[in-house]
């Protein structure tokens, strides 16, 4: 909960910049993100110190970006998924000016639905990007993992950018969240 309370403050500080914290959090921040409350009840991902940390992510300026998929995890114990028995515990969080660039989010449930998928499946979001940013992008159509490199390309230039006016660029920790600032 520390690490959330960091880096709550962290985008409070940079809220005017395009910041987006996405993946894993580990945490249902309503009742209604889990399939049954009387089953978690105590347990971790919804009690009130991780859903304060949660809020306070939303109160230092990050938005949720919102879809209309029910949950984003399901457990592989008794058959969660095929009973759609899950939990939204997987976000997109971005501060404003990146918030107001969202075309579209879903939950891309077909990825879960997979042989030797992962219990989770992705949150993704359509953005959209100006036309410098798509040209760099873009310049690599047809190889998927030309455009990641330029896209890592382009998180790189912005964290330079952040470094040269001596602002720290970024903490990383956890498992499966990603911090992003451009």
């Amino acid at each position: 909960l520390d690490f959330l309370y960091h880096l709550a403050h962290y985008a409070e500080n940079n809220a005017q910049s395009k910041l987006l914290l996405t993946g894993d959090f580990n945490i249902a921040p309503r009742d209604e993100d889990v399939w049954d409350i009387e089953a978690f009840r105590g347990k971790t991902h919804v009690t009130e110190p991780e859903r304060a940390a949660f809020q306070m992510l939303l109160e230092a300026g990050l938005h949720q970006v919102t879809h209309d998929d029910q949950y984003s995890f399901w457990d592989y114990k008794s058959m969660r998924f095929q009973k759609n028995e899950g939990m939204l515990i997987d976000f997109q969080l971005a501060t404003k000016p990146l918030f107001e660039r969202v075309e579209k989010a879903y939950v891309d449930v077909e990825e879960r639905e997979g042989k030797g998928a992962s219990d989770h499946a992705p949150v993704i979001v359509d953005y959209d990007w100006s036309d410098e940013e798509l040209a760099l992008l873009s310049a690599h159509d047809g190889n998927p993992f030309a455009r990641w490199e330029a896209g890592q390309e382009l998180a790189t230039r912005q964290i330079l950018a952040l470094a040269e006016a001596r602002q720290p660029a970024f903490q990383a920790f956890g498992i499966a969240l990603i911090l992003l600032v451009w």
